[in-house]
């Protein structure tokens, strides 16, 4: 076996044991959450279906252990290799594609590629037909789903235009294509808070080619679009080395090998782990507040509320959470920090029957 070999084999079986270990600890903090069962979704690009030119393809969720955990977590799926835009993934939604289609075109996306590229035999096949058939549910009604956590992955059709198209004048229209795909990000990311504002989202950034930054642009976008909702968490690319040795030839390849798709999921997990109960803290507090406004608007829309219902909504969160934050070492000043940030800045979309003097009392009362 070559030296190269050694250390690539080396490092999966360092990812696998992270990733285990990672799993493992996730598990336990969502049985205390009571967040069990619980559903996992991944959406977006050929990444999101787990292909691969350089390695062997199989469906991002069968390469975690997670996978073999069945009984606990529904998978859903909703990727393409090809047609796979923002915009795309916008009409998938907006039409309300069922699993089972977008599974079906995702297995004709893959035999287009198999004469040429990595390993995809019958097996593989077969654990993409298991995940086309974990759920007979449309998208929307998957984004719905109770304990709810998404895995996006967007934006990577056109930068790799970048590197595919040659001439500047190309390039600079390619870039200009990028901000509207940006666009539909933010469209994506409001409708599917606005179908489920529980559910959780993370955004995973592209990949890093070579580890040398090469992608921070891009992924500034990304960032200004996850700002527009509470519920998601920007989550770095992997780095990503472009040429892969196929057939003896270099070729470039954007998507990640078997250790790397282990990497990305490790940041995945740690995201999870660390924003988690946050993110459930700031959601619940968000929701009722909103919910007291629409019910307040009802009787009178120049009402301000009760400051005393307002004190009540965020006490009995502070209560219901303090436990969790202590055991799991989280910032609950840093949350209701978060929680401000987002209430102040969509007020008066969602809660302009509340007194915002109210509700910044409430949150920092004991400052």
């Amino acid at each position: 076996m070559r030296y190269y070999e050694k250390k690539y084999y080396a490092k999966i079986e360092m990812w696998e044991e992270q990733e285990s270990i990672l799993c493992d600890s996730l598990m336990d903090m969502l049985r205390v959450c009571g967040s069990i069962p619980l559903s996992i979704g991944c959406v977006g690009n050929s990444i999101a279906s787990g292909y691969s030119k350089s390695d062997e393809m199989l469906p991002f969720f069968a390469r975690t252990k997670l996978f073999q955990l069945k009984e606990d977590i529904r998978f859903y799926s909703f990727a393409r290799v090809r047609r796979n835009e923002e915009l795309n993934v916008l009409k998938w939604y907006n039409q309300n594609i069922s699993h089972r289609k977008i599974n079906t075109l995702l297995l004709d996306d893959l035999k287009a590629k198999v004469g040429r590229y990595a390993c995809y035999t019958k097996r593989q096949e077969q654990t993409y037909r298991q995940i086309m058939h974990c759920t007979d549910l449309n998208f929307q009604e998957c984004i719905q789903l109770k304990n709810n956590i998404l895995i996006y992955f967007g934006l990577s059709g056109t930068f790799t235009d970048i590197f595919r198209k040659g001439n500047l004048t190309d390039k600079i229209k390619i870039f200009q294509s990028f901000r509207k795909d940006f666009e539909y990000l933010k469209m994506i990311l409001t409708e599917i808070h606005m179908a489920n504002p529980q559910i959780q989202v993370y955004v995973c950034g592209l990949p890093d080619v070579m580890g040398i930054g090469l992608t921070n642009q891009f992924d500034r976008y990304i960032k200004k679009a996850i700002c527009a909702v509470p519920n998601a968490v920007y989550i770095r690319g992997v780095s990503r080395n472009v040429l892969s040795i196929l057939n003896g030839q270099k070729e470039l390849d954007y998507h990640y090998n078997k250790a790397e798709y282990l990497c990305q999921l490790c940041g995945i997990w740690e995201a999870v782990l660390q924003n988690y109960i946050p993110i459930k803290f700031k959601n619940d507090i968000l929701i009722q507040l909103a919910q007291y406004s629409d019910e307040v608007e009802l009787y009178d829309t120049t009402s301000k509320g009760n400051a005393e219902k307002v004190k009540e909504i965020i006490s009995k969160c502070e209560r219901d959470y303090k436990k969790l934050f202590i055991k799991y070492g989280f910032n609950m000043m840093q949350a209701k920090k978060d929680v401000w940030l987002h209430y102040n800045e969509k007020y008066l979309a969602y809660f302009g029957c509340t007194d915002r003097e109210a509700v910044r009392y409430a949150l920092f009362r004991s400052q």
